[in-house]
């Protein structure tokens, strides 16, 4: 059984480095109905992951956003994680209370464009496996993450990054959304 204690610790005595880390993404203002900021979002993203210790690589399919397959981890099961960094356009701007690209805190809750959809789910998830392996140890199954540009605009080319890649796609117990 594994002591998550020190865990918890690590994760308390860093919340401001990974609060930093939300806030470099959501200033980016990936908006992918705008055509803006994909390559800048997929590269930062990319880079993150190689800071948490996995291997990440960019592919694009006929055109599209840059996908980051990010990968690492070993066992004999296996994760496959989606995310992605595209944001909805953030008007009407009238609307904010705050600049739609800067995390502000507000009574205790984060407000920015792709806080909660999904920058922030994507920079927790990583900074969790960050976390694990600096308080745990290895990752004990491979993990796969698959993060798109496209995700708020229908998700275009995912089904042709699918055929042109299957092997990206196959061996997975599960795939956590």
């Amino acid at each position: 059984m594994v002591d998550f204690t020190a865990f918890d610790r690590h994760v308390e005595t860093h919340l401001d480095r990974y609060l930093e880390r939300l806030r470099e993404i959501v200033a980016i203002p990936s908006v992918a109905a705008q055509g803006m900021g994909q390559q800048e979002a997929a590269d930062w993203v990319s880079e993150l992951a190689r800071q948490v210790g996995l291997n990440a690589r960019q592919i694009r399919v006929n055109g599209s956003a840059p996908f980051v397959i990010a990968q690492g981890g070993q066992g004999a099961r296996a994760l496959m994680i989606y995310n992605h960094y595209d944001v909805q356009p953030p008007e009407p701007l009238d609307e904010w209370e705050s600049p739609p690209f800067e995390l502000t805190r507000r009574e205790g809750r984060l407000y920015a464009r792709g806080v909660a959809d999904n920058k922030g789910n994507l920079v927790a998830r990583l900074c969790a496996i960050e976390a694990y392996q600096e308080t745990i140890g290895p990752l004990p199954v491979r993990v796969q993450f698959v993060i798109e540009g496209e995700e708020e605009i229908g998700s275009p080319h995912v089904e042709r990054l699918a055929q042109a890649h299957r092997a990206l796609f196959q061996g997975f117990d599960g795939c956590l959304w």
